[in-house]
């Protein structure tokens, strides 16, 4: 990217800021006009992640002139999407859509020096997020559910399951301690009884 481009893309997106959730919904309408079957893809509030996809283009946007400490980051990015069954060609959807809502809210801000200059953001960005998808032996995405067990990081569920489990066997553990300390001191006290000669047997 050159540095007009990247002039270019910042001062036509800080135009956008203020139509934020309006430039959000638009890009949505287009997706899902050009390709239907995204739709499923997408679940939830459509408006907070209207909000999310904003802010995440705001980073990048804010970012160009050092774009390679984003990538690590979109990376990651990619493989999430990837295990959410986004494919290389859906990157191409959102593209277009994405080029499509910009011409449309943009209007005489726009043109085709702006419109190349938003396409060679979107590629850098798309790459850098097809580079962090896992692929298979033919270089197909593979679903973050079909990776070994050892590659995959368990997410926020998971570390609260097994910490509740952590804590339940934890808990047991002091109690049955407990109990054992309460049974030998009952057994000490009886003994201490004079009430008959015999022992008493120990039972735990």
């Amino acid at each position: 990217m050159t540095p007009r481009q990247i002039h270019l893309v910042r001062t036509s997106f800080a135009a956008l800021a203020p139509r934020a959730d309006a430039a959000a919904a638009l890009f949505y309408a287009r997706l899902f006009e050009l390709d239907p079957g995204l739709r499923p893809l997408f679940g939830g509030d459509m408006r907070e992640q209207g909000r999310k996809l904003m802010q995440t283009i705001g980073v990048a946007v804010a970012a160009l002139d050092r774009i390679d400490s984003l990538t690590p980051t979109l990376e990651a990015l990619g493989a999430r999407h990837a295990g959410f069954g986004v494919l290389d060609r859906h990157y191409e959807v959102v593209g277009s859509a994405l080029l499509r809502a910009l011409e449309e809210l943009l209007g005489e801000r726009g043109g085709s020096e702006v419109r190349d200059a938003w396409a060679a953001v979107y590629k850098t960005v798309a790459d850098a997020m097809k580079s962090g998808v896992p692929r298979g032996p033919v270089g197909r995405p593979v679903r973050a559910s079909t990776l070994p067990p050892q590659r995959e990081a368990p997410n926020a569920v998971e570390l609260y399951r097994r910490a509740r489990q952590a804590r339940a066997f934890l808990i047991g553990d002091l109690v049955l301690r407990a109990a054992r300390a309460l049974s030998r001191s009952a057994h000490r006290v009886v003994r201490a009884l004079p009430l008959t000669g015999k022992r008493v047997p120990r039972t735990v």
